[in-house]
């Protein structure tokens, strides 16, 4: 049987997390300290799902997608900001924090310690890097994080 694997890294709707947050006290809380990684958005993972499926050639290929750009928290929270026109900060909240609020919304352990490693893996520059797989698979450049932010402005005002 035919396959093929897709990677992505952070998906940009994990930045709806912070809406609630962003609107009432306008700061994203975050434990990724100055991490940097390039999240990728939804929509460029289904355009590459599709080539997948409906293109031959990508038969046994494993493919990491990555956004075009290294962003950090501080820069996610300075993209919503400045299509919000209003200032949100970025708070990196300790990792005992982060694991308490995550036991609150009624995560299990395993889920709450496999998303803490990833977020110290981010600390420790492991997925601070970008491929060009979006571009090289469906011939588009991938969106931006701003382009997600501009589409998704009501969740955050």
């Amino acid at each position: 049987m035919a396959w093929t694997f897709l990677r992505p890294t952070m998906f940009m709707n994990t930045a709806l997390e912070w809406a609630a947050t962003v609107r009432a006290q306008r700061a994203v809380y975050f434990p990724m300290g100055a991490g940097q990684l390039a999240p990728v958005h939804p929509a460029d993972v289904a355009a590459v799902a599709a080539a997948a499926l409906t293109a031959a050639g990508h038969e046994g290929q494993g493919y990491e997608l990555t956004g075009g750009q290294l962003m950090g928290a501080a820069d996610m929270a300075a993209t919503l900001s400045g299509v919000l026109g209003q200032p949100v900060s970025y708070v990196d909240i300790p990792e005992d924090a982060a694991r308490q609020q995550m036991r609150q919304a009624g995560l299990p352990d395993y889920v709450t310690d496999g998303l803490l490693e990833t977020y110290r893996l981010i600390r420790a520059g492991r997925f601070a890097y970008t491929t060009d797989t979006v571009q090289h698979v469906t011939g588009q450049p991938p969106r931006t994080f701003r382009q997600w932010c501009e589409q998704h402005r009501d969740a955050f005002s």
